[in-house]
C-alpha cells in the first residue's frame, strides 16, 4: 500500500522559487553610519550589527520578515523603521499585554534617537468589529508587526484586514503595493511550514516569497516536511534544495528547504544567541495532594467539577490543572438554580456532541452551529435555547477555594529567598502565593498590585510571574537565571 498521498512536483512555482537570489549576509556593516544618522546630539546608544542589518534589508527590499531571537533588540528596529524608510503614516501592531512596555521603551528611546514614531495599536483592538475601516481611514504606508506570529492565522480578523488593505493599496498600473510590511517574530515557524504563508506574501510579494503562492501547493510542501501530518507527501522536487551528494532523508530535506527560505532577500534570520548560556531542566515530581484525589476521580468519571459544573472536555482539562495545585473555583454569590440547571444541561449537550465526533471540537463551535440553524430554520436545540435565555442574567465571580496548601508549601520551601521566577498560569495560584509570602505577583501588563513593572524589579528575591501576561516581549533573561514553572504548559510555543 502507498503511504503517500501527494508529491511535491517540479512546477512553474517551484522553478520561480529555485531561481530566487540568495542572500548570505555579505556586505558592509552599517551600524556606525545609521547610528550617526539617527541618534540625537545627546544620545549614547548605538545600533547593534543585527539591528542595522534589519533596517538595511527593510530599506533595500521594501519589506522585512525578521526571525530574530529574544534579546536581539526588536524594539529599536520598530522605533526607527519609519525614519529609515521615509514613511509618514507608520503603524505598529503589538500584543495587548505589551502596550505599557512599548510606551515605556519608546519614551526611553526618544532621548537617544530621532524617529518618526509609529501609531501604536494592539492586535486585539484591530480585531474588534468597530475597527473594520481603521486601515482604510488611517491609510498607513508602513505596517510594523511585532511578535508577528499573532497574525499567522489567515482567518483572524486583524490578519484578514491587513491582507485586504494590502491588496486594495496596490497601484493599478504597476501592481506595486502602497504599504510596506515589516514583520518581526522570534518564532517564524512553530507548527507548520504553512504558518507564515500569508505573511510572507504581504512582506515579499508573490514573486519574492520562497513558498508557493498558491495555498494548495504550499500545503503539499508542508505535508512533506512538517513534524506532524496525517499523511506525509513525498518530498519530490524539494530534494533539489539539498547539498550535492546528501542522503535524501527528511532531516536533509528540511535543512535544504530551510536554507532556501532563510537565504531569500527580505528575510533576516540569525542563529546567533544573544544569551550565551546553557539550560538545565529538572522535574520536581511532587505527589498529588491526597485531598484532591477524590475530586479528580469524580471529575474524570462523572465529568462534574467540584463546584457542581457539568464539564465539556476543555473544562475537564482546566479543572484538572487547578486541582493539581490544590484548589478549584466556586461561584460567588451562588447562582440561581434556573441558571445552574440550564448551564448544566447545555454543558452536557456540548460534551455529547463533541464525543460523537461530528466535526465539532469546542463549545463555541457547537453554539455557533445551534445559532446558525436557529437563524435559518427557526429551530434549535432546546439546551442551547434555554441557556441563551438565562446566561446573561447572572454576573457572579469565580473565586478560588483551596482544598490543600501542600503544593504552595512545597513551592515556598523549595524557593526560599533566592531570586527565582515562579511562573504560574492561574490567577488564583499567583494571588494566594503572593498573599502567603509577600512576594510580588506580576500579571496584567507586567505590573504588580502596587503598580511596579516587572523589568524594574531589583531581582533580589523571588517574584511570581503570570505566564499569560509575561511569556513574550519582556527582557528577563539578563537578571534572572533560575525559574520554577508550577504547572508546565502543554503547548510547545508557550515554552
Amino acid at each position: 500500500m502507498n503511504d503517500f498521498r501527494d508529491i511535491v512536483n517540479y512546477t512553474a512555482e517551484f522553478r520561480r522559487i529555485e531561481a530566487l537570489p540568495r542572500w548570505r549576509g555579505q556586505g558592509m556593516s552599517l551600524e556606525h553610519t545609521l547610528t550617526e544618522r539617527f541618534k540625537t546630539h545627546t544620545g549614547t546608544m548605538a545600533l547593534r550589527p543585527l539591528q542595522a542589518k534589519a533596517l538595511e534589508v527593510l530599506y533595500d527590499r521594501r519589506g522585512l520578515l525578521g526571525a530574530l531571537p529574544v534579546g536581539s533588540g526588536k524594539t529599536l528596529i520598530t522605533y526607527l523603521a519609519a525614519s529609515v524608510l521615509g514613511a509618514v503614516r507608520p503603524l505598529l501592531l503589538i500584543p495587548a499585554h505589551l502596550q505599557d512596555k512599548t510606551q515605556r521603551d519608546f519614551d526611553a528611546l526618544a532621548k537617544h534617537w530621532i524617529a518618526e514614531v509609529p501609531e501604536v495599536r494592539t492586535y486585539t483592538w484591530m480585531s474588534r468589529s468597530g475597527q473594520a475601516e481603521f486601515l482604510n481611514e488611517f491609510k498607513p504606508d508602513l505596517i510594523i508587526a511585532d511578535e508577528a506570529h499573532h497574525m499567522k492565522n489567515p482567518k483572524a480578523a486583524c490578519t484578514r484586514r491587513c491582507i485586504r488593505y494590502y491588496l486594495a493599496s496596490r497601484d493599478t498600473t504597476t501592481g506595486q503595493p502602497g504599504v510596506v510590511f515589516c514583520l518581526l517574530t522570534g518564532t517564524l515557524f512553530s507548527r507548520s511550514l504553512f504558518d507564515m504563508h500569508k505573511l510572507m506574501a504581504l512582506t515579499l510579494g508573490a514573486e519574492g516569497m520562497p513558498l508557493p503562492h498558491g495555498e494548495r501547493e504550499c500545503k503539499t510542501w508542508a505535508s512533506a516536511v512538517d513534524e506532524k501530518v496525517d499523511m506525509r507527501a513525498r518530498p519530490g522536487a524539494l530534494g533539489k534544495f539539498m547539498k550535492p551528494g546528501q542522503d535524501p532523508s527528511l532531516q536533509n530535506i528540511r535543512k535544504g528547504l530551510g536554507r532556501r527560505i532563510f537565504e531569500t532577500p527580505g528575510i533576516l534570520a540569525t542563529e546567533d544567541v544573544p544569551v550565551s548560556a546553557s539550560i538545565t531542566i529538572n522535574a520536581l515530581d511532587w505527589p498529588m495532594p491526597s485531598a484532591c484525589k477524590e475530586l479528580i476521580k469524580n471529575l474524570l468519571e462523572l465529568d462534574t467539577a467540584p463546584n457542581g459544573d457539568e464539564c465539556a472536555p476543555a473544562d475537564v482539562y482546566r479543572h484538572l490543572r487547578s486541582l493539581a495545585t490544590g484548589f478549584y473555583y466556586q461561584w460567588d454569590p451562588v447562582p440561581p438554580w434556573e441558571w445552574l440547571d440550564a448551564r448544566r444541561h447545555w454543558k452536557r449537550y456540548v460534551r455529547d456532541i463533541i464525543a460523537a465526533d461530528r466535526g465539532f471540537d469546542t463549545e463555541e463551535q457547537v453554539a455557533k452551529e445551534c445559532e446558525r440553524v436557529w437563524d435559518i430554520e427557526n429551530r434549535g436545540q432546546q439546551e442551547w435555547v434555554e441557556w441563551s435565555l438565562v446566561k446573561n442574567t447572572y454576573k457572579g465571580t469565580a473565586i478560588p477555594h483551596w482544598v490543600s496548601d501542600m503544593t504552595i508549601e512545597r513551592i515556598i520551601g523549595h524557593v526560599g529567598n533566592k531570586p527565582i521566577l515562579i511562573w504560574v498560569e492561574q490567577i488564583g495560584v499567583g494571588e494566594y502565593l503572593s498573599e502567603r509570602t509577600g512576594w510580588p505577583y506580576y500579571h496584567e501588563g507586567g505590573f504588580d498590585e502596587d503598580g511596579n513593572y516587572i523589568e524594574d524589579d531589583p531581582a533580589t528575591g523571588p517574584i511570581i510571574v503570570s505566564i499569560g501576561s509575561n511569556k513574550e516581549g519582556k527582557n528577563l533573561q539578563h537578571r534572572w537565571s533560575r525559574a520554577l514553572v508550577v504547572t508546565p504548559p502543554a503547548n510547545g510555543s508557550t515554552w
